[in-house]
């Protein structure tokens, strides 16, 4: 009896606890009341059942969200993925940024009932598989997703079908966050006016980026943050060799480009910068950029005579209506030091530049 009684005062606690899921959309009129999530961005709780998360589970979700970041120097994880059991939450977990609740009809009762009412009714009409997402339940720009299948088999190959779907799903909501990071010291207008000006195209880059060098035909900017260097450099020339997109072509363009304009001493020309090919490969995509065709080269820079080096993104595109190709780049000097988030934000600024046909 006395079990019992523990028992459902405890299911009515956790009932409580997650009540706000159940409530209706007045909920998000509140969201300004909430508090600031907690945790940091990359960083994802699993709750789940301790004896039904080991082993399959845990290897499935590591699968989708613990394989590494590419483009680094050292392996880090896309997500800081740790897991909790319901009964170890409290105000401070309840309030993470990245949530992803997992659980299948042999879950103890514990964790069905953190599931919202919206779900538990979508999952008696097709008990097999259910996903759904909820926003800013408990915290400003927090994403709970709720997973569950019938059996665990189900449960791994949602998962494995969905990895990419999974991780935009979380990584969208920190990019936000990194957002409005990066652009806490808003850009200089004056800076985009000049570029637009100068070499016709604009890039919203945060305030304390300082123009290192500038010719007819390129800008380097760059910051000293959070014991890093940061660069971002804007490169273009007459576009005339479609073959230019090719892998080796492509590593060959970005390579007579910092010989030729980087340095890790300026006053010595021999100590340039280049693309490290032996102990690293380099990452190729083919992506859309703001709505144009793109390749995206994700890989390790390093200088040729001092040990020093670091990973950089680029993309390289046309700008069709001056017959004009871009590279643009971002490297990181951050020995170390973690580099995903960094990274992170190198990609925004990037993302934000804009060829003089779309400006």
């Amino acid at each position: 009896m006395y079990r019992a009684v523990i028992k459902t005062a405890y299911l009515l606690s956790i009932i409580l606890f997650f009540s706000s899921c159940d409530k209706s959309s007045n909920e998000s009129e509140n969201k300004n009341n909430l508090p600031r999530a907690a945790g940091e961005v990359s960083s994802l709780m699993i709750i789940a059942d301790n004896n039904q998360y080991e082993g399959m589970i845990s290897e499935a979700v590591n699968n989708v969200f613990g394989i590494n970041t590419p483009g680094l120097p050292r392996p880090e994880p896309i997500y800081d993925v740790f897991q909790v059991a319901p009964q170890r939450l409290n105000r401070t977990l309840r309030e993470m940024r990245n949530v992803l609740i997992v659980a299948t009809s042999k879950s103890p009762e514990e964790v069905l009932e953190l599931y919202s009412t919206e779900a538990k009714e979508a999952i008696k009409k097709d008990p097999e598989i259910h996903f759904s997402v909820q926003r800013n339940v408990y915290s400003k720009n927090q994403t709970i997703g709720l997973l569950y299948a019938d059996n665990t088999a189900q449960l791994i190959k949602y998962l494995e079908d969905n990895k990419e779907e999974l991780r935009d799903l979380f990584v969208s909501g920190d990019i936000q966050v990194l957002k409005r990071r990066t652009y806490a010291n808003k850009p200089k207008k004056s800076v985009s006016e000049q570029l637009r000006k100068e070499h016709e195209f604009t890039m919203q880059l945060p305030g304390e980026y300082m123009l290192a060098q500038e010719s007819d035909n390129m800008v380097w900017f760059r910051s000293a943050l959070d014991k890093s260097d940061y660069n971002i450099f804007v490169y273009y020339t007459d576009y005339d060799n479609e073959n230019i997109f090719l892998k080796d072509s492509l590593l060959a363009f970005r390579n007579e480009i910092t010989k030729e304009n980087f340095f890790v001493d300026p006053a010595d020309k021999r100590t340039y910068i280049t693309t490290e090919q032996e102990y690293a490969d380099v990452e190729i995509d083919t992506v859309n950029f703001n709505g144009n065709f793109a390749i995206e080269m994700r890989g390790l820079w390093r200088s040729n005579h001092v040990t020093m080096g670091g990973p950089f993104l680029s993309y390289t595109m046309v700008d069709q209506s001056k017959n004009r190709l871009y590279y643009i780049e971002g490297f990181l000097y951050s020995p170390g030091l973690d580099q995903r988030n960094p990274m992170r934000r190198i990609e925004l600024i990037l993302k934000s530049f804009k060829m003089a046909n779309e400006s």
